[in-house]
């Protein structure tokens, strides 16, 4: 039986296939290798941590 969570994560498939936690974990290090990831600051962490899950249930 598949929960709330499996039925609208899809951030996690490629291909129908779920991406390991290894695979997402190098993704993640490539991108801060070649510069392309984001990295937040203290007041950028701070304003999406006060939003608390707000913002995706406000669409």
């Amino acid at each position: 039986m598949a929960t709330g969570h499996d039925k609208r994560s899809v951030a996690g498939k490629k291909g129908g296939e779920a991406v390991s936690q290894e695979q997402h974990q190098k993704a993640g290090h490539a991108s801060h290798e070649s510069g392309n990831a984001h990295e937040f600051t203290s007041k950028e962490a701070r304003e999406a941590g006060s939003k608390g899950g707000h913002a995706s249930h406000n669409r």
